[in-house]
């Protein structure tokens, strides 16, 4: 009996975090705003060719037209003009040849099999060199697989003129009549990485009990997905600036409002991490209930700056958000100027008050920025170091290609796997003479990722659009018999799904596929017999990536999770250093711990979002996830110390010679646990707690022996840092013993782990 309930709790539990996972794929916004611009482009891109052909008794070439203009305007993944450019026009060239390519093989089931086989598998290839290629090569792909719908033998070179002129429609809009600003992707990006801000912010007391912040999970997905956006924001920066022979202005004022976005969540991790050292402090209520209000300006604030960005700062009320600024410092003066009053240095809060004015200043400088947007700005505020990093290394196309031609290649795996998979669900509609089948094919191409969960994420998000945009498109089949007023819908359809593009791929599936449908069969007698086989399709194509995903030499995330991990503690330790080194340069030091703070974080992210991944893989594979979420959990623990020990002002006098060796031995230890992470490693060797805690002990003993060598200031920041020593080797013990759970789950596994370093009891286990 106590087994039935054990084995029905846990089908309950798995039943509940499957339905925890749909939700949340559909509840997943991208991006915060729709697309406007964009939708309304693809709206007029589509439009005018199928009207044009209506009014020509051509319709059909009016939809192929469309068609390729609507294929080609995908491909306008931003950049500089003339990178943009470049990549249309290669796009372009690719979806020509596809369609004369795809026409020509259709003539014969086998040459088309053989076709969609080595079309997909090189597309998918080329696709690994980066965002333009993988882009071009699915909509050529695509452009493949529906040519055997659109190809006439009688108009051979008709249709391809027709391609080529729905390619010229699409260039000319995006380049000529409808061109974005060069920097317009920069401020799009901007402006969500400051919504992400906000949303860090607003995430900064969730979770808390009785005022009192607490780790939580809420908090740590705010800021792994804001420094995940930060950091496609200093790429897309980059490219931008890749084309072009120097700095700009404008340029160099993006960059600043990228490097203030770094500053402030660095701000916003520290701060976070000293309050949780309020509890001996008398005043802690007043502190919380004044730093609640400081939060909540400025979330106000930041979602200011965020709405005034894409219109370069001329919305910005730059006058009131200053005198909101100008007040919060003078609270926070007041609050820590009467609490210092006190004879106890140790209350006197001295980092947690030049934290919580640092991060005021900083928000305050990209306010100045952005007003300035349109201006060269304020020389004197401009920062001396700016810490991006840009990739300026010439880029090798046909070594990148040949680099991957090997089965050890997860690119070269995925492609295979994806013309395999494309091929067989082809051949099904092929041999049950389904009408339209190859809509089997492209939802495979579209559905089909190179890892599993994501592969089963965009399966799920795909079924669910599919089936209610198939109802939608019935719907309209069903009730609108008249051409013209199809064609009137079209527009309109176009329109909302380019506009949610960017929110959701759900969303976007969901408006696509009544376009798509309504597209097609414009000119024809289109019956609800047509949606239904739209969705039947949709769920063969989804059958088939999602069991061949699988089953097909998979790639798990839990075989990247290890490697993940480690690079996590390894960015750690390598931050750790930055910050106990002597830096001659105080500029260069910055610069260095600003750049090693971002890797540290990212890293993080990237582990934490592979941790979420492996979730949604087969329980054979993710079941263990548990103890690696707890790796995740304690290294960011000391992350957030790290981050509060760089942003104190006691780092520069208060940093001792014993405190500098104790941290490099700490530096040290986290290297050590980032090569022993599971599989295939012995288990690290036990921390040294004892011997720490007692170099800590007699370092404050050291102070308080000698009163005379320091001030009352500099025995408060040497007090303030022995604390946090003191909570950083609690958490480095606590990500030992993470990792030693993460043995034992590789011992039960089926994975003998090495019983080297088992001489000695581990740490006592401490829950994340």
């Amino acid at each position: 009996m106590t087994a039935s309930r054990v084995e029905s709790g846990q089908n309950r539990d798995r039943l509940r975090h499957i339905w925890d996972a749909f939700v949340s794929w559909h509840m997943t916004v991208d991006s915060p705003y729709p697309d406007m611009a964009e939708g309304l482009r693809m709206a007029v891109g589509i439009f005018v060719p199928i009207l044009i052909g209506w009014e020509y008794g051509h319709i059909s070439w009016g939809v192929l037209v469309a068609l390729t203009t609507f294929w080609v305007l995908l491909c306008d993944t931003g950049g500089s003009y003339r990178n943009k450019a470049i990549s249309m026009a290669v796009a372009s060239l690719a979806i020509i040849a596809a369609f004369i390519v795809g026409g020509w093989a259709s003539q014969s089931n086998l040459t088309h099999l053989v076709g969609i086989f080595v079309w997909l598998w090189v597309a998918a290839l080329v696709g690994i060199t980066g965002n333009a290629a993988a882009q071009a090569g699915l909509m050529s792909s695509t452009m493949f697989i529906v040519s055997v719908a659109l190809y006439v033998p009688g108009e051979f070179w008709i249709r391809p003129g027709l391609c080529c002129l729905g390619a010229l429609w699409a260039m000319v809009l995006s380049l000529a009549l409808w061109p974005l600003q060069t920097s317009t992707p920069v401020f799009k990006a901007l402006e969500i990485s400051y919504l992400k801000l906000a949303e860090l912010l607003e995430a900064f007391w969730s979770g808390t009990s009785a005022d009192r912040p607490v780790n939580n999970i809420n908090f740590a997905l705010a800021f792994d997905s804001f420094i995940t956006q930060l950091e496609n924001t200093r790429k897309i920066w980059g490219a931008i600036r890749a084309r072009r022979a120097g700095p700009s202005a404008r340029s160099i004022q993006l960059l600043r409002l990228i490097e203030f976005l770094d500053r402030i969540g660095g701000s916003v991790v520290a701060l976070r991490q000293l309050l949780g050292r309020l509890d001996e402090n008398p005043r802690r209520a007043a502190i919380m209930q004044e730093l609640h209000s400081l939060t909540a300006d400025l979330v106000m604030i930041t979602h200011t700056l965020a709405r005034s960005l894409p219109k370069r700062g001329r919305t910005l009320d730059s006058k009131q958000t200053e005198a909101t600024l100008k007040k919060a410092e003078e609270r926070i003066e007041t609050l820590f100027g009467t609490e210092s009053s006190g004879r106890d240095p140790l209350h006197s809060n001295p980092e947690l008050k030049n934290t919580a004015l640092n991060l005021v200043k900083q928000i305050r400088k990209a306010t100045k920025v952005i007003a300035n947007l349109e201006s060269n700005g304020d020389e004197k505020d401009r920062p001396t170091e700016l810490s991006s990093e840009q990739e300026t290394k010439p880029f090798r196309f046909w070594r990148t290609i040949r680099n991957n031609l090997s089965f050890e290649s997860d690119g070269f795996r995925h492609a295979l796997r994806l013309g395999v998979i494309a091929v067989l669900g082809q051949t099904i509609a092929t041999v049950l003479h389904l009408p339209r089948g190859y809509w089997i094919t492209v939802t495979i191409l579209f559905i089909l990722k190179p890892n599993f969960g994501g592969t089963l994420q965009r399966a799920v998000l795909r079924l669910t659009g599919t089936v209610l945009g198939g109802l939608i498109a019935a719907a309209l089949s069903l009730t609108i018999q008249e051409e013209v007023i199809l064609i009137a819908i079209l527009p309109v359809l176009a329109f909302a799904a380019l506009s949610v593009r960017p929110i959701n791929y759900g969303l976007y599936t969901l408006a696509l596929t009544p376009m798509i449908m309504v597209m097609l069969d414009v000119g024809h007698t289109a019956t609800w017999e047509t949606s239904f086989l739209r969705v039947f399709h949709t769920f063969v194509g989804g059958i088939l990536a999602v069991v061949g995903g699988y089953l097909l030499f998979p790639i798990w995330e839990k075989q990247k999770l290890p490697g993940e991990l480690a690079a996590a503690i390894k960015a750690n330790a390598d931050f750790l250093r930055t910050i106990l080194a002597k830096s001659p340069p105080e500029d260069d030091g910055e610069r260095r711990r600003r750049q090693l703070q971002r890797k540290a974080g990212l890293a993080l992210a990237n582990a934490a979002t592979v941790g979420q991944r492996v979730l949604s893989e087969p329980t054979h594979l993710g079941s263990e996830v548990e103890s690696s979420l707890a790796v995740i959990n304690d290294a960011r623990e000391v992350f957030q110390i790290l981050s509060a020990i760089m942003e104190s002002h006691a780092l520069s006098s208060g940093l001792s010679e014993n405190l500098r060796a104790l941290g490099i031995d700490l530096a040290d230890f986290l290297d050590e646990l980032a090569n022993r992470v599971p599989p295939d490693q012995p288990l690290p060797r036990p921390p040294d707690v004892t011997g720490w805690k007692e170099r800590l002990h007699q370092e404050q003993a050291h102070g308080s022996a000698d009163p005379s060598t320091d001030s009352s200031a500099e025995a408060a920041q040497r007090a303030w840092l022995v604390t946090q020593f003191d909570a950083l080797i609690d958490a480095i013990q606590a990500l030992y013993s993470a990792i030693c759970r993460l043995h034992d789950d590789e011992e039960h596994a089926g994975k003998e782990p090495s019983l080297e370093g088992r001489s000695t009891t581990p740490a006592q286990v401490v829950a994340p």
